[in-house]
């Protein structure tokens, strides 16, 4: 009989989180307890049936833990894993992380016991039911300080992308035209004339922008129409935002 498999939930963009999760189990319990990460490059192997691999996975797991982060619970994939843990009456355990605490979390994953990712407490007990399920009576020792730090080098970058683009995509949902500026890295600073309300819609996003040192912005010259008043001014992008930020848009 093979080890009993944990089955970590996540989605792509958390891979990195997941396999620092799979590692401090499987070094925690000495390799006696499997870890399934589907963005390892390991639990499915190439040219596997991905939704195959993922049916097997679930059906062989005897404990689910759910990464669950502000953007993790807007993914179907995610409430529809731990449904098929639970309908299968498996431990599911939400481990909420990056911006998202156990308290906020939305039904169904709110009926389940969780843990918040950044709490010793917390992370101790979901180990506790990690060696119930393992079958044993003694939980490993396990080094909770360095996990935690790990965990936030990790939630430090990816709150941080993600606070940007989701900056970046609201400025270009207001203004369409300034996508070659944002998206295509051909040029590096752009005239832009907008409307007034433009303007003071787009604002409070290139400052979050700007204070991550990404960009700078001025808007120095009106004009009063027939058609209402408008701003014109420059948009000039930092080699940050080059460098860092448009490779992961």
């Amino acid at each position: 009989m093979g080890n009993k498999l944990v089955f970590i939930s996540h989605i792509t963009e958390e891979g990195e989180l997941a396999k620092l999760l799979s590692d401090v189990i499987k070094t925690s319990y000495l390799g006696m307890l499997d870890t399934f990460v589907s963005s390892d490059g390991q639990s499915i192997p190439s040219g596997a049936r991905w939704l195959d691999t993922i049916d097997k996975a679930l059906n062989d797991s005897a404990i689910q833990i759910s990464l669950c982060s502000p953007q993790s619970i807007q993914r179907p994939w995610i409430n529809f894993e731990a449904g098929a843990s639970w309908i299968r009456k498996i431990p599911v355990i939400p481990l909420c992380h990056s911006g998202l605490q156990k308290g906020n979390l939305p039904i169904p994953l709110a009926l389940l016991q969780s843990a918040d990712i950044d709490n010793k407490g917390d992370l101790t007990a979901m180990f506790a039911t990690l060696t119930t399920t393992l079958g044993a009576k003694i939980s490993p020792t396990v080094d909770y300080s360095s996990f935690i730090a790990n965990y936030k080098a990790f939630a430090n970058d990816y709150t941080y992308v993600n606070r940007v683009k989701n900056a970046v995509y609201e400025i270009l949902s207001i203004e369409n035209n300034l996508r070659p500026l944002f998206l295509d890295g051909s040029i590096q600073s752009a005239h832009v004339k907008l409307a007034d309300y433009q303007v003071m819609q787009i604002a409070p996003r290139l400052d979050i922008l700007r204070n991550e040192s990404l960009l700078s912005y001025v808007f120095n010259s009106t004009q009063i129409t027939g058609q209402g008043t408008f701003k014109s001014g420059n948009i000039t992008l930092s080699q940050k935002y080059l460098d860092d930020i448009l490779p992961k848009l």
